[in-house]
Formats: structure tokens, sequence, C-alpha cells
């Protein structure tokens, strides 16, 4: 069967979008230089990267809020302009933190937290289901490949943050209660036009990515796209039934494996925050080379793409509750043996985080597969994006948590609190037992 090229150029634009809403992981490694930013130029001065934390996952809570209103939008004025408004929602947010950087801390979380999220809510998941219309019998390589040019943004962005902000490798210099900033001009001066500059460089990424977009003429993924939903209650249908039916939101979430898949996103969430928003405060406590952590970020964003294709690829050959449970496993071994890293060396430092970005894409590949085998193809914009409101929950808690948790208990603490939620999402896994067409495991 000859591959079509309108699909390949769907990927493609879908690859593309995904590169700029990714920048949410770019977080990481700007966090050092705003808070060092705000404390010595803005308000309030009392600002802790532990606090920062929630200019990220407001990001994510807003990002997860708005990626059920993008799949309403989509099936309205499709997926071209849906992605578009959304990738410019968010770019401009990007762009007007400029100001809202130089006043507050308040106002750059609605700019580059908020508005940023919620854009990138808009887009996020249009891109995936135009990706698994057009190679309905690879669904998970298709949205695997769209969604690593989100893992893969820092990859590419973070050395050019680095590159703009710091590109003299200097060292945080000013000592706060045994904490290190930034203090030089060099550094704080070129951090408002950076998001002046990336802002418009994302705007025209969004433009060339939505214009590649389509859809095929027919959906042949689903031979069942013609069937009506039966009118038996979408709580008593079998998993086999359930999988046979193009199920609408209202009766998709009165499934039980819809909220399964909600309770392990939401659980495997809390890592993502963590690991997203202080794998380099971390790092900072025993390397003290700036550019070597901001490598170490784009390490970590190449495995977090590449791991989204390989984990779509392994869903597409095994059963999502088989894949699931391996990375789970796999991800609290990598966490609870990350604490001896400082002792070890930088090597093991670096490998350990992008083996735990590695384990955690997994969930942008192997979630959204599992939604569209459960509930068709009709409705997995929303239903997905109903899915993904677990977002919206677990960053605020991870936020919280990091902020409240994080002095008292410290690193070592931390990473056993992460390991818990992650044994409380493999333990959903376990009981997850959805059922394709054919009888096989979803």
């Amino acid at each position: 069967m000859a591959i079509p090229y309108r699909g390949v150029l769907a990927v493609f634009g879908g690859f593309l979008l995904h590169l700029s809403l990714g920048t949410l992981y770019c977080f990481g490694n700007l966090a050092p230089y705003i808070v060092s930013y705000i404390k010595q130029r803005s308000k309030p001065s009392s600002l802790t990267y532990p606090d920062a934390t929630w200019l990220f996952a407001l990001a994510v809570c807003s990002q997860g809020m708005a990626t059920f209103f993008g799949g309403v939008l989509e099936q309205k004025i499709g997926p071209k302009w849906t992605t578009l408004v959304g990738g410019w929602i968010l770019s401009f947010g990007f762009v007007l933190s400029y100001f809202t950087l130089q006043h507050s801390f308040y106002l750059l979380v609605v700019t580059s937290g908020l508005m940023f999220g919620f854009g990138c809510g808009l887009a996020y998941i249009p891109t995936i289901n135009c990706a698994i219309l057009w190679f309905p019998s690879r669904k998970g390589m298709a949205g695997g490949i769209v969604v690593a040019g989100f893992g893969a943004a820092a990859l590419i962005f973070n050395l050019l943050h680095t590159a703009f902000i710091n590109p003299n490798n200097f060292s945080p210099d000013l000592d706060i209660d045994g904490v290190m900033y930034f203090s030089q001009d060099e550094v704080l001066d070129k951090l408002p036009y950076c998001y002046v500059v990336f802002g418009g460089i994302y705007a025209v990424m969004q433009l060339v990515g939505s214009l590649l977009l389509s859809v095929p003429a027919d959906h042949p993924d689903e031979q069942q796209s013609l069937i009506a939903v039966s009118n038996k209650p979408a709580s008593h249908l079998s998993t086999k039934e359930a999988a046979h039916n193009q199920l609408p939101p209202k009766e998709a979430t009165r499934t039980q494996s819809f909220w399964i898949l909600w309770g392990i996103f939401f659980m495997n969430g809390q890592t993502i925050v963590f690991i997203s928003s202080l794998y380099k405060a971390y790092g900072q406590t025993f390397i003290f080379d700036d550019k070597l952590l901001a490598t170490l970020g784009a390490a970590a964003s190449l495995f977090n793409a590449s791991g989204r294709v390989v984990w779509g690829h392994l869903v597409d050959v095994y059963s999502f509750r088989t894949c699931m449970l391996c990375l789970g496993v796999s991800q609290i071994a990598f966490l609870m043996t990350l604490i001896v890293t400082p002792e070890v060396g930088t090597a093991m430092f670096f490998l350990w985080i992008c083996a735990i970005f590695f384990c955690f894409s997994g969930n942008f590949a192997l979630i959204p597969t599992a939604t569209n085998r459960c509930f068709g193809s009709q409705y997995f914009s929303m239903n997905y994006g109903l899915v993904f409101t677990a977002n919206a929950v677990t960053t605020p808690i991870g936020a919280m948590l990091s902020s409240t948790l994080a002095e008292p208990l410290g690193w070592f603490g931390m990473f056993c609190v992460l390991s818990g939620f992650t044994l409380a999402g493999l333990m959903l896994t376990y009981f997850f037992s959805a059922k394709q067409p054919d009888g096989k495991d979803v």
C-alpha cells in the first residue's frame, strides 16, 4: 500500500507544531534565569525555585483544561484553524512576557503560564488526530512521531535559549541562604528579549505547520464508524461492545476504562511536573557548569522525543497494559536511585535524567492510542481532551507538593513521593482490561 504523501505532510506539520508547543519543557532550563531576574529586578524578591514551579504547573494545568475545547473547536472549524489559533495564543503570551517579567512573577504566570498553556491545549490534540486518521494501522507510531516534536523542543530550544541568554557560560554567583542565583547583568539583561525573539520564531513555525495539516476524505481506520452508539448506557457496555462503538464524550466518561486512563495520567503526571521543572536545580547542587546542564536538558529532550516514537511502536505491537507496566516499573527504579548520582558522578546523573524523560514520555504515546482504541476515532479529539484534563489536576498538586514538601523532605524524600504516585499508577494499570473488536487487549 502506497504511503499517502498528504498524510506524510500532515505528520510533519503536526511534528513542527508540537516542536513549538513543546517549548513548555524549556521551563526547567529557563527557571534559574527567571528566578534570578525576579529576585533582583522584579517582584517578589522572596521567590524561590520550588515556588517557581507554579509557572510550569499552571501552564500544564491550563493546557489540560483547554484540550477538550480544542477538540470541540476542531469539529467546528477544522484542524488548520484550530491549531493556528491555539499556536498564536501561545506565541502572543510568550511575547507579552517581555513586559510581565519586568513587573511581577504573578503577571508572568498569566502570559507565560496560563496563556501559553491554553494555546498549547487548543492546538495539541488536532495534530495527533490528523496523523492517526492518515495511518490507521500504525496509530501508535503516527501519533508518537507527532508528539515526538513536543519532546524534542527542548533539544533545540534549551541550547538556543542558553546561547541567547548566557553565551559566555557564566555560572550562578549569588549565594542566598545556600542557594545559587545569577547576578551578572550580561545574563539578566537578555532574558526579557528572549521572550520576544523566540515568540516570533514559534509563530512562524505554527503557521507553516498548520498549513500542512489535513484529514483523509474517509476514515478507513474504523469500519464501525457508521455504527450508531448503542442505546444501552456505556457503563453497562462490555469492553468489546464499547470498542465496536464510536463513543461520544458523554458515554466514554461512563466507562471504567476512561477513568483508569485518567487516573494513570494523573499519577504519572507528578514525576513529569517535578523532574521537568527541577532537574536543573537539583543538578546545580553539585554541577557548576551552566552549559553542561543546558546540554543535559537538550539530551533529555532527545530521549523524551525518541521515547514517544519507541513507545508508540511498542504499543502497536504489544498491549497498552504491558507497555504501561514496563514504563512504571522502570520509572520507579530510576527515581529511587537518582539520589546517588551526586556521589557516583555527572555521567550517572546525565544518564538517569535522560532515562526518566524516556520513561515518562511514554504516557503521551500510550494513553492517546489506548483512548482511540477504547472509544473510536470519531470523537477522539474530545475524548482524549477529557483524559488529558488529568494534567489540569495533577500539575497544581505537583506544584503544591514541590513548594511545601521539598524543603522538609529533601530531594530523596521527594523522589520517594514521586515513586509512590508511580506505584499507584501501576496498580491502576493492572486493573485495565479493555478489549479491541478482535478480542485482543487494547
